[in-house]
Parts: C-alpha cells; structure tokens; sequence
C-alpha cells in the first residue's frame, strides 16, 4: 500500500451546485491507497454550507477507514469566517482531531 499524502484542491467558487462532484472527489480521494488526504483549499474564493459540510463527511469516513484527512493552512481570512461563523471550528462532539480543528477559535 502506498502511504504517501494525496493532494485534493478546491479552488474558486464551491458552493450547492457543485456539491455532486465535491461529493464524488471526496468520494474518490477516501476510496485511494493513501493514508493522508490534504485538502488544499489556498485558491478557495467562495464556499457555503454545504461544501464545509461534505468536508466534515469526508474527515469522518477517511477516520473510519483509518486515513488522515486535514487543511492545508494556507486559507484566506474569508473562507476562515464561513467556517467560524458555522461553527466548524469548534470541536464537534469529543472529536477534538476533526478536519476543522487546526484553526483557531476550536477551544470551546
């Protein structure tokens, strides 16, 4: 099995209309032999609800199929207030090593 570090990216606008083929990348990326998904999101302009929310998806079936999935952390202030403002940032349950908890604001 290949244990290198597969590089997913999201750049431009991510939003409910492209949620199919983020879901279907996601998808694809948990599905590969590598043991860690970095999600690249540094070109990321625009994301709502429910790309954030197939992120957090994803983080949970990589766990479950013992894989590593985070965010580089290169993000723009913008896309770090979505993810504030939704309250991803907090620590979700007793799972303080969730794909959202590296930025800051997680201490609640």
């Amino acid at each position: 099995m290949d244990d290198g570090i597969l590089v997913v990216t999201f750049d431009g606008t991510q939003t409910i209309e492209k949620a199919a083929t983020v879901k279907k990348t996601l998808a694809s990326a948990i599905k590969s032999k590598k043991r860690e998904i970095m999600i690249n999101l540094t070109n990321l302009e625009k994301v709502d609800l429910s790309f954030l929310q197939l992120l957090y998806s994803a983080s949970l079936e990589a766990g479950k199929s013992k894989k590593k999935m985070s965010i580089n952390s290169d993000v723009s202030d913008s896309i770090l207030d979505i993810i504030s403002l939704t309250g991803f940032n907090r620590t979700i349950g007793k799972d303080s090593n969730h794909i959202f908890s590296t930025f800051k604001g997680n201490e609640e």
